[in-house]
């Protein structure tokens, strides 16, 4: 196919140019690069489980001799390489469940001998090790999904008894001591409650698993056995009210889910861990049919999502409320447990799949309202749609993988304009596909993964392709124990941040510096922090922001939580007395009651206890006594009283 040039400048010295064909226009600027021919040939070497870990992509890979193991890559070919043979020969260790743990690599791999276990590594050969043999000798202990949370990460572990394999929720900080059982969750029959979809809302993880009793259901937990525990029987009795794979999404410290109750079909449900708490959005499609909603993704504080009212899908947003749950316009895509993510926030704007009968299903953008709806291209031009999937933000422009008659199945990218919507690189040339997905960022680099004919499925990369700020995906601040308050955060982009400062206020407008905690600089990071606020339990309100400094100085802000407390007050009567009054105190434990006469001098002083305290000022004369309630140091209450 010839291609004629479209446009030609020449910015800072560096040629751009675009070339257009009668059906697709190529962006020649920046492209993708094999990173390295892994597993030599047309052969794949399977790559998957992309994670990135101090400036490094790390995943695992094939290479044709040593079987699936760990590897690692900066982007160029002499530095990718497997870190460690974790199982010797061409079988493989199987590395699963890859993360970033309390700044080490964490995953199951096995050795040949202990089966696949838990594993640190710390991106070297000598540094990576089995942690613990949970499931004895050569059965396994991996499961299928995690989440972290607090310095842990929880799992669906299975460990053998004599019935045979039994799945629960474990945790586990790394190491062997800190390996342990959450809960033994399933009280009827065997084999265990088979925890899924582990997500972690807040300060707590919520996940589905079956006590044998009230079938898959929504639970949630601490970390502790009594603090897990069913949110709700949704679908009374012992009934699998959760389909298969069912998503768990956080947003405004609320789980969202899909569920159905028996009644209506599978519908969009939240819950905040409690029973009172747990209920059904809406009754998208009315009756028994599902509504099935997925791809869930939070922008402008609502949730949007795709799911089909009985007619087709539309693209909806909820505030968390029936009648905020709405929708915008036709949107694309097919429900698929666990499928892929086809929405993403780019530039205050919203990025998904919408559908007319024109254009089929292209690439469409909302600012949340009817009228800012709108069809960005026609990709894939008439009405044959373009199969949009795997968005992501790369900072100047969205990335995401495309079809076209033209170019197949190749990645793309938009400014979110129509001249700036465009093809960014035909990977496999000619009408065939090579399928780019598992877009991951490291630094400025972009990696993906990416099948030829010449060289199978490798990893792939774009270097300098990305300027992404520091985005804060969630912050929560909720009281988590007596006078304490739990603060979780998550980041994306950390790129050359220095830390962050948690600043906390009485009145929501004037902050003050709580604590300092180093950056981690990873690609996604998440951060907890417990605040003391004894002293101040006599306030009504609290406030909690997190300040990003970087490295340069330079700083922004998360929003603002609120922590709302109960009321307290101490309360003294009568204000004319003769041998003593009472004081109720329910505000601090350990508060103290200090009596002055007009002089200023003390004459009475008295440790006061949580409730109802009776004072009798013994010798103190006559006249006007000043009173001043003292908590942690802090005076909170003070007046006059007169003794008759």
């Amino acid at each position: 196919m010839k291609y004629v040039p479209k446009f030609l400048y020449l910015p800072y010295s560096v040629l751009f140019f675009f070339l257009a064909s009668a059906s697709v226009e190529i962006l020649h600027a920046q492209t993708f690069t094999l990173v390295k021919d892994i597993r030599p040939g047309a052969a794949t070497s399977a790559p998957d489980e992309l994670v990135t870990f101090n400036g490094k992509l790390y995943f695992r890979a094939n290479n044709g001799t040593n079987g699936n193991e760990l590897h690692v890559s900066d982007g160029t070919e002499a530095n990718t390489f497997m870190v460690k043979d974790i199982r010797a020969g061409s079988a493989g260790g199987s590395v699963a469940l890859l993360s970033v743990l309390n700044n080490q690599l964490s995953f199951f791999a096995n050795d040949g001998t202990n089966g696949t276990e838990l594993f640190n590594s710390d991106g070297t050969e000598p540094g990576t090790n089995l942690v613990i043999d949970l499931n004895p000798g050569p059965a396994s202990s991996v499961g299928g999904f995690y989440a972290t949370l607090g310095g842990f990460k929880y799992w669906d572990g299975t460990v053998n008894d004599l019935n045979g394999p039994v799945t629960e929720l474990w945790r586990t900080d790394g190491t062997a001591a800190g390996t342990t059982l959450v809960k033994a969750i399933r009280v009827v029959g065997t084999g265990g409650s088979s925890p899924r979809s582990i997500t972690t809302i807040g300060n707590q993880v919520f996940f589905f698993a079956d006590d044998g009793v009230n079938g898959y259901e929504l639970w949630k937990s601490d970390g502790t056995a009594a603090g897990t525990v069913l949110t709700k029987d949704i679908n009374p009795g012992n009934m699998p009210s959760s389909p298969e794979g069912s998503e768990i999404f956080e947003f405004n410290n609320v789980a969202y889910f899909r569920k159905s109750n028996g009644v209506t079909g599978v519908e969009l449900w939240r819950s905040d861990g409690t029973e009172a708490g747990t209920f059904i959005v809406k009754d998208i499609n009315a009756g028994a049919g599902d509504s099935n909603p997925f791809n869930f993704i939070v922008y402008n504080n609502h949730l949007y999502f795709i799911a089909n009212d009985g007619t087709s899908n539309k693209l909806w947003k909820t505030d968390g409320t029936a009648a905020g749950t709405v929708s915008l316009t036709e949107a694309g895509g097919t429900f698929t447990p666990g499928g892929l993510k086809s929405m993403v926030v780019f530039q205050n704007q919203l990025y998904f799949p919408g559908t007319d009968i024109t254009n089929g299903t292209e690439l469409w953008k909302t600012d949340g309202t009817p009228g800012g709806t709108i069809l960005v291209k026609d990709i894939n031009p008439g009405s044959v749609s373009s199969n949009l999937a795997n968005f992501i933000n790369t900072g100047n422009k969205i990335v995401f993988q495309a079809t076209t008659a033209a170019a197949g199945a190749e990645p793309w990218s938009s400014d979110g304009s129509l001249s700036g919507t465009a093809l960014l690189q035909d990977i496999e040339p000619g009408t065939g596909s090579s399928l780019v997905e598992k877009f991951t960022i490291a630094g400025t680099q972009l990696f993906a993964l990416a099948t030829t004919s010449a060289y199978g499925r490798e990893v792939w990369v774009i270097n300098n392709f990305v300027t992404l700020p520091l985005r804060f995906l969630s912050f929560s601040a909720q009281k988590c124990n007596t006078g304490n308050v739990c603060l979780n955060w998550k980041t994306a982009n950390e790129v050359n941040v220095s830390h962050f400062d948690i600043e906390r206020s009485i009145d929501g407008t004037l902050f003050q510096p709580v604590k300092q905690v180093p950056a981690q600089n990873q690609a996604e990071n998440g951060y907890q922090y417990t605040d003391n606020i004894s002293s101040l339990e006599h306030k009504t309100q609290i406030y909690y922001r997190i300040k990003q400094v970087d490295k340069d100085g330079k700083s922004s802000y998360s929003r603002t939580e609120r922590i709302g407390q109960t009321e307290r007050q101490v309360t003294v009567y009568p204000a004319l007395f003769s041998d003593g009054f009472r004081l109720s105190n329910n505000v601090c434990a350990g508060a103290e009651l200090l009596l002055y006469n007009t002089d200023g001098r003390l004459i009475h002083r008295q440790k006061l206890v949580t409730g109802n305290n009776e004072v009798i000022p013994g010798a103190a004369g006559k006249g006007v006594i000043l009173y001043q309630v003292v908590c942690n140091g802090q005076p909170i209450k003070q007046g006059k009283l007169v003794r008759l």
